[in-house]
């Protein structure tokens, strides 16, 4: 309950109830992956994929960010290290679906 912040042992409150919905999402995605899947091992964790990849789109959320505060503080853009999907695309480039073409 956010509403009772103000109040002692609320944030402590607040982590446990994440930590605990986290081990129930955990424990109900893995008995799922065991029974209807059949998986094993790694491949028990719910939706590993995304998972595996989170590092990387949190680090390009970081670098985006600071590609856009230094853009908007006037600085010029520090040289970050590509991590993932993001790129910068130039206006000629960017996608304006003039050539979209819808699957059948």
């Amino acid at each position: 309950n956010v509403e009772h912040i103000d109040h002692y042992g609320a944030a402590t409150g607040l982590l446990r109830g994440i930590i605990e919905v986290a081990i129930v999402y955990l424990a109900c995605g893995a008995i799922y992956n065991y029974q209807a899947k059949g998986a094993r091992g790694l491949q028990l964790i719910p939706h590993v994929g995304f998972w595996m990849d989170y590092p990387a789109l949190v680090m390009d959320g970081v670098n985006y960010s600071m590609k856009l505060l230094s853009e908007y503080t006037g600085q010029q853009p520090h040289s970050y290290p590509e991590s993932g999907g993001f790129q910068t695309l130039g206006a000629a480039e960017r996608d304006t679906f003039a050539n979209f073409e819808p699957s059948r």
